[in-house]
């Protein structure tokens, strides 16, 4: 994972569902600085045909372990976006001032 900046109040925005209304709320909220993680099935969004990086300057990661259970992660490899193992989850965790989880 490259190293990101993340402001005091930070958020980690835990995206963990397919609901695409959830992901827009998520998106919504984020501000500057901010974490947006994919994980269990909300991986599934990579297959999505207009991903759109959200306004405001949040960073988008997915879940390696999670792509690869559901046999995604060559198609995540390809595609260009960022991975994060489950150290760097927790990382993220520890700088990341308040956390949300999106379904």
């Amino acid at each position: 994972m490259k190293e990101i900046a993340t402001p005091q109040n930070s958020c980690l925005h835990l995206v963990s569902g397919t609901d695409p209304v959830a992901l827009s709320d998520c998106r919504a909220q984020c501000a500057g600085g901010d974490v947006i993680l994919f994980l269990d099935a909300g991986v599934l969004h990579l297959l999505e045909q207009d991903r759109l990086v959200p306004d405001g300057g949040a960073a988008e990661f997915y879940s390696s372990v999670d792509l690869e259970a559901r046999g995604l992660l060559e198609a995540a490899v390809h595609s260009g976006v960022q991975l994060a193992s489950d150290e760097d989850f927790v990382r993220l965790l520890e700088r990341c001032s308040h956390c949300l989880s999106w379904q």
